[in-house]
């Protein structure tokens, strides 16, 4: 399993207008050995002042010896729990539960707004004056984790208040690194506007990437 992320264009049909946006696609290895994507998804933001170019290589944990196998099964669930936990958390205070679980080199990604890459970045976006996200709450209704228990994503419903008013979203998915990492790379936050993608690990350590 593993995901990449990165900018994208689209011109609309019958107008010279070009929209920009960062994508984010989760992926899984099938039996035939060949790649295909689970998770889909995204945001919209305006045009980038200057390109920004190729992306640096993200470092990749080395391991030593075989790759670990793990209970599949029971990582799903695991990470389903850490998931239902965080969606309570979020009920209390999205910026503090948010910023009780980032790793680092964690990204955030709100529809509007470039990615917030890092946790000072996400911490400033999350609690900037008028522009904190409303109080949420999520159910997972499924994920999977890989194989060898490095990466795994959650999919489900997400419901904000906005004043007397709930408004119900779904957020696609998030996506994780397992307790041997103690890095999650990349995970999507919902917002009223739109869905989300959240990409975390099983250890409850999480990257936000909010896709709107």
């Amino acid at each position: 399993m593993g995901w990449t992320t990165g900018p994208w264009e689209r011109k609309t049909q019958g107008s010279e207008e070009v929209l920009h946006g960062h994508f984010l696609t989760v992926w899984k290895k099938q039996a035939d050995g060949k790649w295909r994507w689970v998770i889909d998804t995204g945001i919209e933001h305006p045009k980038p002042a200057v390109p920004e170019g190729d992306p640096p290589p993200v470092p990749a944990e080395k391991m030593k010896g075989p790759v670990p196998k793990v209970d599949v099964a029971a990582e799903t669930k695991a990470l389903l729990a850490a998931d239902r936990e965080l969606g309570m958390a979020t009920g209390k205070g999205t910026p503090a539960a948010y910023l009780a679980r980032i790793t680092d080199d964690a990204r955030l990604m709100r529809d509007g707004a470039f990615p917030n890459i890092g946790r000072e970045a996400i911490r400033a976006a999350l609690e900037k004056p008028g522009k904190a996200p409303a109080a949420m709450t999520s159910e997972p209704m499924g994920g999977d984790v890989s194989a060898s228990g490095d990466l795994g994503y959650t999919y489900g419903n997400a419901q904000w208040k906005s004043g007397d008013q709930a408004v119900k979203v779904g957020h696609p998915a998030r996506a994780e690194r397992p307790a041997q990492s103690n890095s999650s790379r990349v995970r999507p936050h919902p917002d009223p506007a739109g869905g989300a993608v959240r990409i975390r690990s099983p250890d409850v350590e999480a990257v936000s990437i909010h896709c709107g």
